[in-house]
């Protein structure tokens, strides 16, 4: 299976199984990079984001009117703030 990916100002392909199938993986950490606000070369496997964010994320659910679509249980819900 393949991995629609955009470069520049197209769109081109990239493997998702196999030895070259590392895009979707450099994707996320790309992103994770951004979102943490870390700088690629000093990732570290302790790298996390910050509550702060999450937070926002959660708000932003909450406020979205999403959970009147798909309802999620009390249960799995686990607030960020406190």
């Amino acid at each position: 299976m393949e991995f629609a990916q955009q470069r520049g100002r197209g769109i081109s392909w990239a493997p998702t199984s196999g030895p070259d199938a590392d895009f979707a993986s450099e994707l996320a950490h790309i992103k994770f990079d951004k979102l943490a606000g870390i700088d690629p070369a000093m990732r570290t496997p302790e790298d996390c984001f910050r509550r702060r964010l999450l937070a926002t994320i959660e708000k932003w659910l909450v406020d979205s009117g999403a959970d009147d679509l798909v309802p999620v249980p009390l249960l799995v819900r686990t607030p960020l703030t406190k």
